[in-house]
């Protein structure tokens, strides 16, 4: 019986272990075999390497649906997993403990998504840089998928999982890439702005004072709702 997981009981956790076995069970689910399980408490200001250990367990249980393992599993693969501490019943009506996994983000995934796709708009002609196409796809494509990591990450609070990075580190990184996304925006807008550049840069017209940006957009948006909202006493 895993003692040390009882105090925990439905606290949140993050936890690191190897995939030893794993097997279809009912329902198209997966009974996978993690061993050498670490359980730690949550930080986000302090890397999993470094957080408060709980246990380390000899092997947990995790129970996964297909959509998890549509990837494939691979034996002694390293695992990094969350979720809650449960009480379970086992099948010879005695108790344990385990963990409960929980679906997390990867933000330093999506971080990275995001400056590679921004990068790979980036070209050594400016004509071909200063576009309506990419001012649009910088305001409305990359702005909002930035503010929705942000989001994430604020969201998490003390329960970030901080498998890659801390909460400071994540916050580096988002400000790394809005720097970018903003010189990108920036230097469209001015070469539209000035004649002297359209010129040079082949653009036909200041198409950038057609685009709003994004806040300006989510500005409009939510006045236009709040007077549909007067009106009619719903959205």
């Amino acid at each position: 019986m895993r003692d040390k997981l009882a105090p925990y009981l439905s606290q949140y956790v993050l936890c690191k272990g190897w995939i030893d076995d794993w097997e279809k069970i009912e329902d198209e689910n997966y009974r996978v075999l993690i061993k050498q399980t670490t359980i730690k408490e949550p930080n986000k200001n302090v890397l999993f390497d470094d957080l408060k250990l709980i246990s380390v367990e000899h092997h947990i249980n995790l129970f996964l649906n297909p959509d998890d393992v549509k990837d494939g599993l691979k034996r002694l693969e390293e695992i990094y997993f969350t979720g809650n501490i449960n009480r379970y019943r086992r099948s010879d009506g005695s108790y344990d403990y385990g963990v409960y996994p929980m679906k997390y983000s990867s933000l330093h995934n999506e971080i990275d998504a995001l400056y590679e796709d921004m990068s790979g708009r980036l070209t050594p002609q400016p004509m071909n840089f200063a576009t309506r196409e990419n001012l649009t796809l910088f305001e409305f494509g990359y702005k909002p998928r930035l503010f929705r990591i942000e989001e994430k990450l604020e969201q998490s609070g003390n329960n970030l999982p901080t498998f890659y990075a801390t909460y400071n580190q994540y916050k580096e990184m988002i400000e790394e890439v809005r720097d970018e996304l903003l010189v990108g925006i920036k230097w469209i807008r001015g070469a539209c702005s000035n004649r002297k550049f359209r010129r040079a840069y082949g653009i036909k017209e200041n198409f950038a004072e057609k685009i709003p940006t994004y806040e300006k957009y989510l500005e409009v948006k939510e006045k236009k709702d709040a007077l549909l909202k007067s009106k009619t006493g719903w959205l």
